[in-house]
């Protein structure tokens, strides 16, 4: 329920924001070059934006995205499915996934990673069937990561 919901929903985005983080940290080039490929759009998002905008972005993105994206595309798709099993199942997630990533066009390889993070998002809803848990691992996720840029773009105008 409500409980599972919120508690693994924050777990579930905690760790997906922390792995990328982590990924921002191990200085490859093609992380690099996504990050810094999606940097512009998200600083004209982001700009003027305070804590409470960027929690209120989050949130309407989570459950918007995950209400369109795992409450009905993917459940539509595996229902279609049902009848061809976990084969289904795996089609429905990776579907809904590689559709989630197209809609954050900020660079290709922003498509990719958003992609696999659908995947993450697509498993946990499959596994738990709780809607409420993937809306608020993406908010959390969003919201970490956000509030990560807004204050490194405050100490860059404070510096």
């Amino acid at each position: 329920g409500l409980a599972i919901g919120f508690g693994g929903g924050l777990m579930l985005g905690l760790g997906m924001a922390g792995a990328i983080q982590w990924l921002e940290h191990l200085q490859w080039d093609w992380i690099q070059r996504i990050s810094m490929q999606a940097e512009g759009s998200i600083r004209k998002l982001l700009h003027g934006c305070n804590a409470w905008h960027v929690l209120s972005l989050s949130l309407a993105a989570g459950a918007g995205e995950e209400l369109l994206f795992r409450g009905w595309l993917q459940e539509s798709l595996c229902s279609q499915w049902s009848s061809f099993g976990a084969v289904g199942v795996v089609a429905s997630i990776v579907i809904s996934s590689m559709v989630f990533g197209m809609a954050h066009p900020l660079s290709l390889g922003y498509v990719v990673i958003a992609s696999l993070l659908g995947v993450v998002l697509g498993v946990a809803f499959w596994w738990t069937g709780n809607l409420l848990l993937v809306i608020i691992a993406h908010a959390t996720y969003d919201a970490v990561l956000m509030l990560t840029f807004v204050r490194q773009m405050s100490a860059e105008i404070s510096s």
